[in-house]
């Protein structure tokens, strides 16, 4: 969405809605405002790649609410003594958040005046990396809006701290890792965490790999017994079957 583009708040029955609240997702794709019509409160979901892909989220009958992102990537609502919850899509097969009702007791007390502002740009800060493989090099860096000044990369394994903003290790052990990183942006340390999975070759041997086989007949189709050639397709090999022959090489 451009600073040109703006949110239209519509509604085909009844007076024209009110927006009381706005709140953005952590990785700023989609805009969730509230709007209040003929008593009802009703939370919609813009995508923001795509203004007019509107999705309804939550309808309730309890009056204005307030929104708040929070580090969790959540978007926490107001609802009299509680506080319930919208979880924005995580992954392409979802299109709309989901909404969980009075997740949080607030004990009693109200939340009248909204609640605590943030520096939302915080949020985003995050470790970016993937599950690797053994003895493969594993690429580890920030996302992050503001200028990392320092970084102290731990990567779980026992190995000596790393200093690079942009780093690369090679993991020794195949295993469940927690990688940390303390980054200094504007003079303050921000403590990252990451739980990464490195993998043994041979979780990978067979899409790494190419077996090649001879089609007598010319059909286009033949059949390959993987259990034959098992111990040689483990670790890295190129295999090839010569179906004539009965022979592979």
């Amino acid at each position: 969405m451009s600073s040109y583009d703006y949110l239209k708040i519509s509604q085909t029955i009844g007076l024209p809605p009110k927006a009381y609240g706005v709140e953005f997702s952590k990785d700023s794709k989609y805009a969730y405002v509230e709007t209040i019509n003929a008593g009802e409160n009703i939370i919609l979901q813009y995508n923001t790649a795509k203004i007019d892909d509107i999705q309804e989220v939550h309808i309730s009958n309890k009056g204005e609410s307030y929104m708040q992102l929070a580090k969790d990537g959540n978007i926490y609502v107001t609802s009299e003594g509680y506080l319930s919850k919208v979880t924005p899509p995580k992954s392409s097969d979802e299109t709309v958040a989901s909404f969980f009702e009075n997740t949080i007791d607030l004990n009693g007390k109200k939340s009248i005046l909204g609640m605590p502002n943030f520096i939302q740009s915080y949020f985003r800060t995050r470790i970016l990396s993937e599950n690797g493989c053994l003895d493969t090099k594993t690429l580890f860096e920030i996302d992050t809006y503001a200028t990392i000044t320092a970084a102290e990369w731990d990567f779980g394994d026992g190995t000596p701290i790393s200093k690079e903003i942009k780093s690369e290790h090679t993991y020794t052990s195949a295993g469940n890792y927690a990688v940390s990183c303390t980054i200094t942006v504007n003079s303050r340390e921000i403590k990252l965490y990451k739980n990464i999975e490195i993998y043994t070759p041979s979780a990978y041997a067979i899409g790494f790999n190419e077996i090649i086989q001879c089609d007598i007949d010319n059909d286009g189709t033949d059949f390959f017994n993987l259990t034959v050639v098992e111990d040689k397709i483990t670790p890295f090999k190129l295999i090839k079957w010569n179906h004539l022959s009965q022979k592979l090489y």
